[in-house]
């Protein structure tokens, strides 16, 4: 019998999976023409080309976005069937398994499995593979069209764009250990919970209220803790994408402007 894997869902939609590269491909086409708007209007010799290519421009802009809005969306069933898929299977694994081992094993470890691994999943490995190829295309698309423009130019634009590839696997990396390391802190939190719930009775009977909310309290400054390292290394994730990203247009217009004057 053939192993299951977290990618069966893609290879039994692959027409799905077709609609989708179909859409990524026409918005990595037309999402870097708006690059060039500013050119088009420096090179308008008159009124009228000017006027002609602001509209050219907001034709490219809503059909970029109209296209990226289809992509997305497209993805998103995919990834979201690919997931329920395989919650189906883990809860079947789960029905069918021996009453020893549902005896020796405890139920935190499922719950989080069935909803925040399985979140995990999504965010970390499917988002992974769309923006793969969302962005991707968008760049080859992007440097094609530097290449038609000066090979000195897509030279450059190579160079900057290293760091933007190795930094934010770097940064993803550490974002990883964070998200699973407090994924373990709420299936323990869970777990607790459920040990605190579950004995009420006990609770009330002994009036053991204080002792118990005092664990309670330990347990969430534990959560709270590992929730905010985590959270923590998501906002330096995005400031420092986002200064990484910021900095590649002057950059390129830095060497645009030595290339205009210098020759």
């Amino acid at each position: 019998m053939k192993k299951a894997t977290v990618n069966d869902y893609f290879r039994h939609h692959w027409m799905k999976l077709m609609l989708f590269a179909l859409f990524t491909a026409a918005v990595s086409f037309f999402a870097p023409l708006k690059n060039f708007q500013l050119k088009w209007l420096i090179d308008s010799k008159s009124k009228q080309e000017a006027l002609g290519y602001m509209g050219l421009v907001f034709l490219i802009t809503f059909t970029s976005w109209f296209f990226e809005r289809l992509s997305r969306r497209s993805f998103t069933k995919l990834a979201c069937g690919a997931v329920e898929q395989v919650r189906g299977q883990v809860m079947e694994r789960v029905l069918r398994r021996p009453v020893s081992q549902y005896q020796r094993e405890g139920d935190a470890a499922y719950l989080s499995l069935l909803t925040t691994d399985l979140r995990t999943l999504y965010d970390d490995y499917y988002m992974s593979l769309f923006n793969i190829a969302f962005w991707g295309g968008i760049m080859l698309c992007a440097l094609g069209m530097y290449l038609y423009i000066s090979p000195v130019m897509l030279a450059a634009i190579l160079l900057v764009t290293v760091p933007p590839l190795v930094l934010p696997r770097k940064m993803n990396e550490q974002l990883k250990a964070s998200r699973d390391a407090f994924s373990l802190q709420m299936a323990g939190y869970t777990q607790q919970l459920k040990e605190l719930l579950g004995g009420f009775e006990v609770i009330r009977g002994f009036l053991r209220e204080d002792a118990y909310a005092a664990r309670h309290r330990d347990a969430a400054r534990q959560a709270r803790d590992s929730e905010q390292a985590y959270q923590q290394s998501l906002n330096a994730m995005v400031v420092n994408t986002s200064l990484i990203s910021n900095l590649i247009f002057p950059i390129v217009m830095l060497v645009g402007l030595f290339l205009a004057f210098d020759g």
